[in-house]
């Protein structure tokens, strides 16, 4: 899993955690849904930011809460427009 592996990595490296963090994947094609799978499982707040229509779609089914990235940094991961509520 591709985003396991980096997580392990950032770990080891920096010695953090991500329990209770927010986290903001930007992109949810294949390396964007490991890294948001690994982040949760790591106990991180997972926020989802994608441009593309049908991705955006698909990880709002997958259950992820998707923000808009321009909002999403502006709000310092506060809020943001959200298509979940």
């Amino acid at each position: 899993m591709v985003g396991l592996t980096a997580w392990h990595t950032f770990f080891q490296t920096t010695h953090l955690t991500l329990h209770e963090k927010k986290v903001l994947v930007i992109g949810y094609g294949l390396v964007g849904q490991g890294v948001a799978a690994a982040a949760k499982a790591f106990g991180g707040q997972v926020m989802v930011a994608e441009i593309d229509p049908a991705r955006r779609l698909q990880a709002a089914y997958d259950g992820w809460h998707v923000v808009d990235l321009q909002e999403a940094i502006a709000s310092g991961g506060r809020g943001g427009h959200s298509d979940r509520r």
